[in-house]
């Protein structure tokens, strides 16, 4: 599972554009997580085999309760004879401005990465004109092929200050094994961003906040966290982390260390795959702020999985308009 965000994007024309690896036959479609309602549309183009050479496809946030439609493309991957699609992220965004140079294509440059997990990678970027941004926003990436081929795909962002984003790698995905595997330090990129106005905690606001996160679905949650320590508030702070093993959960060491130094923030995890069912009623009502406390919930990871908590959250007294949701898949 990974975020990623479609923002009113133009989709690039898929004819004869080239994203090396090894000879791929058949065909996986990852969605992109779209910030509008509108979908582009995809024409035909493949993405191809071995010695990638500079372009990736990532999928984007769909801030959005309407769905996008889903039409067709082909991109070529090692003997795939179904598609693999991954929804967006959706959450009825208000779109920011296209104001001040925010939504213009900036030069980037990665500098660092690293593996959270087997198939977790984060990646840092030099950005020279970078605006800032807020927790919880996503950011644009577009690669380009030898060949001109473009691919553009979104991120939610994973720090405080600068830009890092964290790569989920899908089997079937086209562009996340790209991004987790070959990709590699001093490779250029373009970026476009700050976006999103909705999913976004700001550290001026004192309300209790509950983070719940499913998977991947980590990634923004932790901008949040290393927000409040960045400018050293005290805002409550819990955090329920639903993911299948200890093995699976990104940012651990981390999360393990702010759990111990971190005044006011605390962090309870839900094994799925250990214990043989996932997030329920009776996690929720332990490890959740109170319905009486009114905190700014977030809640972000696959569709079902947000569904469910938000559901629950409603069923426990909570104000459906103090929740905000992201979901993927």
């Amino acid at each position: 599972m990974q975020q990623e965000h479609s923002q009113e994007v133009r989709r690039p024309e898929r004819s004869g554009g080239r994203l090396n690896g090894p000879e791929r036959s058949g065909a996986a479609v990852q969605q992109e997580h779209s910030q509008e309602v509108r979908r582009p549309e995809r024409s035909g183009g493949r993405l191809n085999g071995p010695e990638r050479s500079g372009a990736a496809v990532q999928q984007e946030h769909s801030q959005e309760v309407r769905r996008p439609e889903r039409s067709g493309g082909r991109l070529n991957g090692p003997e795939r004879s179904g598609e693999a699609v991954q929804q967006e992220h959706s959450q009825e965004v208000r779109r920011p401005e296209r104001s001040g140079g925010r939504l213009t294509w900036r030069k980037a440059t990665l500098v660092s990465a690293s593996f959270e997990t087997p198939t977790a990678r984060t990646l840092v970027f030099d950005v020279p004109d970078w605006p800032g941004h807020l927790p919880g926003q996503h950011v644009d990436v577009r690669l380009t092929a030898e060949d001109g081929y473009t691919a553009q795909r979104s991120y939610s962002i994973a720090s405080a200050s600068g830009l890092e984003i964290t790569v989920q790698r899908l089997d079937d995905g086209e562009v996340s094994p790209f991004l987790t595997d070959i990709y590699d330090i001093g490779q250029p990129v373009e970026l476009r961003g700050p976006v999103g106005g909705w999913f976004v905690w700001r550290h001026t606001d004192p309300a209790p906040v509950q983070l719940i996160a499913g998977g991947s679905g980590i990634v923004p949650l932790m901008a949040m966290i290393r927000s409040r320590a960045e400018h050293g508030v005290r805002t409550p702070f819990r955090l329920l982390y639903s993911v299948r093993t200890p093995q699976d959960v990104i940012y651990a060491d981390e999360l393990r260390q702010r759990a111990r130094d971190d005044r006011g923030l605390d962090v309870e995890y839900v094994y799925t795959r250990v214990r043989g069912s996932r997030v329920g009623v009776a996690d929720v009502n332990t490890h959740a702020w109170p319905a009486d406390f009114k905190p700014s919930v977030f809640v972000c990871g696959p569709t079902g999985f947000v569904e469910t908590v938000a559901d629950i959250m409603v069923a426990l007294g909570h104000d459906a308009r103090g929740i905000r949701t992201e979901r993927y898949g």
